[in-house]
């Protein structure tokens, strides 16, 4: 681990940090243990000191990224039906020209976008495994690397980044990155966890999008609009909720909380990885009821506009 975390909040300016908590990776993978600090002024969260950039290609293996059989088939379903969802939501907000996904990782949402005709369609990431899955799709144009390596100036209509933007060390060269990129007048759309969501309420260190290391800032609806605003951005709206984003989430934040191993059905889901055949099955015994819960809360905090997981929808200032 380095120590060169920024002393200043990237948002306010303030250098007052306060220590939340030390806890384990996501995927229960490393012997590190992370430390997360919340800026007093502005609630901005943060990893700290965050893991250099070879640590963290070590949080994003072939693992990372989900099977393709066994439970993998559940899981590309629910992602086929969540990029029609993402599709449905962009096409709202900018419904044609030229898209760039940032992060695009399997391309699910890329891939929905296409059968929709209404797109030239650009996608972004840095891992190897994600360019080996778009190698073979030549209605996508795949911009392997950073996003500064991309040259197309003020070229395209809509950027989105899909729970993306968290995994960002320098937010705001990003965001100026971003910008260059995006037409006068074009849109910026980031689905990003929402630390004042009642699920991060209700148990911070259990919440499911915590997902430390690899997220390294935690952003509010508040300092998000902030930050935005403050790089050449007006915010047009923020939607809170994303279904299968928000139940699934509250689903997971409370088998954690009531003890199961850490994200232990999220494992089994994405990677059919079966760690423990007695807590899987209470899960399954569990699930009717946890399932009615999670949607009931969903509502809730929809209706009171403090969801888990937010949208937000910006065009690029002239």
């Amino acid at each position: 681990m380095n120590n060169s975390a920024p002393a200043v909040c990237p948002i306010c300016h303030s250098n007052s940090w306060n220590f939340l908590f030390e806890t384990h990776d996501a995927d229960l993978c490393s012997k590190h243990n992370f430390q997360l600090y919340v800026c007093s002024e502005c609630n901005l969260r943060i990893v700290h000191p965050q893991p250099s950039a070879d640590e963290l290609a070590a949080f994003y293996h072939e693992y990372y990224y989900g099977t393709e059989g066994g439970l993998g088939i559940l899981q590309k379903y629910f992602k086929s039906i969540a990029g029609a969802i993402r599709t449905r939501i962009a096409s709202r907000f900018v419904n044609s020209g030229r898209l760039l996904d940032v992060g695009c990782g399997d391309g699910s949402f890329l891939n929905a976008c296409e059968l929709k005709g209404r797109y030239e369609l650009h996608g972004q990431d840095l891992s190897e495994i994600s360019k080996k899955r778009f190698m073979a799709n030549k209605n996508i144009t795949y911009h392997h690397g950073k996003i500064s390596a991309i040259t197309l100036n003020q070229y395209f209509d809509l950027v989105t980044l899909w729970a993306s933007f968290e995994h960002f060390s320098n937010p705001i060269d990003e965001l100026l990155q971003l910008r260059r990129l995006i037409k006068p007048g074009g849109g910026l759309l980031i689905m990003i966890p929402n630390t004042l969501g009642l699920q991060a309420r209700l148990s911070f260190k259990n919440w499911f999008h915590l997902d430390v290391p690899r997220h390294l800032f935690h952003y509010d609806h508040r300092n998000i609009q902030r930050l935005l605003e403050q790089n050449g951005f007006l915010v047009t709206n923020v939607q809170h909720g994303m279904v299968e984003h928000s139940v699934y989430g509250w689903l997971q934040t409370l088998y954690n909380i009531l003890g199961f191993r850490f994200n232990l059905l999220y494992r089994l889901i994405k990677h059919g990885q079966n760690e423990n055949t007695i807590q899987n099955l209470l899960q399954l015994i569990l699930m009717p009821l946890m399932i009615c819960i999670s949607l009931t809360l969903h509502f809730f905090e929809i209706a009171f506009r403090h969801s888990g997981i937010i949208i937000v929808m910006a065009r690029r200032n002239e």
